[in-house]
């Protein structure tokens, strides 16, 4: 699989430029911290996982609880975190305790909060909470951590996640990123700190582009040039894709830290819908931009 340079160079652009927006915006300059207009008008993550406020939050919790040395406890807090995804939530509601009893309990208050006008999930997460409480009894139930700690890479840990009742390929990535994040050595993940990980959607049809797959200049829903391949192979990734990663992984520009393989598919999804905004697809709906985020 052979990597199209002139894609490969707008998505480092991309990369580099929202880089330089969380620089420029730390440091304290005015905003806009980039003339780009498509950044400007729209809200994209930050290129490094690590720092985008969500996952701070959920890493300080980790460390206020010491969630290190309870590997069981911290999967199923990760787990409960990443299918809602908002941090006003787990702060309005605190997490459910692991125990079958109350899973189902946690799940119930949520859901009368939400008829209640609340909103429990962030817009591009989970809005079945009845998965949630089916992911979080089955993981109550076992010491899970021992089936997931020994997988070879984050392909791997993806799909022993995938096992989990209501949880789903989507999901699995978001949490496997986030043991990675807490730091795979640090926990004793066998898989290490950096390894090669699995593609969502959004990453897999970016990957495309830059391979040649996907014509960049036509409206290709994702459901169709990433979506249904996704969901026939489920998590993983084949040779070709693993070679395209690591080239990426290999060729990345200077950044202000260097990107890992869960980086570089964080972005690989952020730049997907920047090119497609790029290219006026009439699909994509614009996340706007708040408070220069």
């Amino acid at each position: 699989m052979t990597l199209i340079l002139e894609e490969v160079a707008s998505f480092w652009a991309f990369v580099t430029e929202r880089d330089r927006v969380r620089v420029r915006r730390a440091a304290g300059e005015t905003p806009p911290w980039t003339e780009d207009p498509i950044i400007v008008a729209n809200h994209f993550t930050n290129v490094h996982r690590w720092q985008d406020p969500g996952t701070r939050w959920i890493m300080a919790y980790v460390e206020d609880m010491d969630l290190v040395e309870q590997p069981d406890e911290l999967l199923f807090a990760l787990v409960a975190y990443r299918t809602l995804n908002r941090v006003a939530t787990f702060e309005r509601f605190g997490f459910p305790p692991r125990d079958p009893r109350f899973a189902w309990e946690w799940t119930a208050e949520l859901h009368r909060a939400r008829l209640l006008g609340w909103k429990v999930g962030s817009r591009r997460h989970q809005t079945s909470l009845a998965r949630t409480g089916m992911a979080l009894q089955w993981l109550a139930e076992r010491d899970y951590a021992d089936a997931v700690w020994p997988a070879s890479d984050g392909v791997e840990a993806v799909g022993r996640l995938t096992r989990v009742n209501g949880l789903g390929p989507f999901y699995s990535i978001q949490v496997v990123a986030d043991l990675l994040t807490v730091g795979g050595r640090r926990l004793g993940l066998a898989m290490g700190d950096d390894p090669m990980t699995s593609l969502a959607v959004g990453s897999r049809s970016a990957l495309r582009i830059l391979t040649g797959g996907i014509d960049p200049t036509t409206f290709v829903p994702n459901d169709q040039s990433g979506w249904r391949r996704s969901l026939a192979r489920l998590w993983g990734l084949d040779d070709d894709e693993r070679d395209a990663l690591h080239e990426l992984h290999q060729a990345q520009p200077k950044l202000s830290c260097p990107l890992t393989y869960v980086d570089i598919e964080h972005s690989l999804c952020e730049w997907n819908r920047y090119h497609k905004l790029t290219i006026g697809d009439p699909r994509i709906g614009r996340r706007v931009k708040r408070d220069g985020a």
